[in-house]
């Protein structure tokens, strides 16, 4: 599911503002807990074990992190 979401995202973040693209992520994961963050350089959107990046200045989304686990 997360694949296909964060193509999705991928896609039109090219051109939509992070408030919007915010907005589909919440409805996207309904109860799922989702926590967003603003640094510096990026828009982050925390789940589970991963982590997504926007770039702050451009708007589009600049890849991922996932923790490892043992």
């Amino acid at each position: 599911m997360f694949k296909e979401l964060l193509e999705y995202w991928r896609l039109k973040t090219q051109s939509r503002t992070w408030e919007d693209v915010r907005k589909e992520i919440e409805e996207a994961f309904g109860d799922m807990k989702v926590r967003f963050e603003i640094t510096p350089y990026y828009y982050k959107v925390i789940s589970g074990q991963g982590t997504w990046y926007w770039n702050k200045d451009t708007g589009e989304f600049d890849g991922t992190s996932y923790q490892v686990t043992d």
